[in-house]
């Protein structure tokens, strides 16, 4: 994978849209443009009560409908306005043929996004990562520190791309917060906003 050097070195916060009926349901969503569902709405609601009071100076969106909703009501529970950018590079993965079908369906997940298998009209893990690196470095130039509101698999890509395991699952509406390394020789850092 590429290195961890190609995500910009600035601290950001980032947001997984809230619940959709697709992730109720556990299958692949990809670009399937759905909105969030009531539980969804009170997920982004309580992220943006834990990011009130935090110094957000810009936040950068997907502009799929999941995360612009969430990002909706994120803002009208902080104490601040600060402008909206929306990214295309920050779109959930194209799943191709795997949407629609169960996330755990034989691992697709994990072995797609580690390069084993490919998936008919899907995007390449490494197309993939690479779209989302310019999405996170897009975001990074705006005023700091950023909000970028998106998806799961971006989350684990952004990880992958700081050089952290993409394990990590994010749930829907949890808010992590990227720190970059400190000093020579520490690495990058995420952290559950509680």
């Amino acid at each position: 994978l590429m290195p961890s050097d190609t995500i910009t070195q600035h601290p950001f916060y980032f947001v997984r849209h809230g619940q959709t009926e697709c992730n109720r349901k556990r299958v692949f969503t990809g670009r399937e443009d759905i909105p969030i569902n009531a539980k969804g709405v009170k997920q982004a609601q309580a992220a943006g009560r834990l990011l009130r009071g935090r110094p957000i100076a810009s936040i950068c969106c997907s502009p799929m409908k999941r995360a612009r909703q969430t990002m909706e009501a994120i803002c009208r529970q902080l104490d601040t306005d600060p402008p909206i950018f929306f990214e295309n590079d920050l779109r959930e993965v194209c799943m191709g043929a795997l949407e629609g079908y169960p996330v755990w369906e034989q691992g697709a997940m994990a072995h797609w996004l580690e390069g084993r298998i490919t998936v008919t009209d899907a995007e390449t893990a490494q197309d993939f990562h690479a779209r989302v690196a310019r999405g996170v470095n897009a975001a990074l130039r705006r005023p700091d520190p950023v909000l970028i509101v998106a998806h799961s698999a971006v989350y684990r890509a952004a990880r992958q791309l700081t050089g952290l395991a993409p394990s990590k699952r994010l749930e829907n509406g949890q808010v992590a917060f990227f720190q970059p390394p400190t000093n020579a020789g520490a690495s990058w850092t995420v952290e559950l906003v509680t």
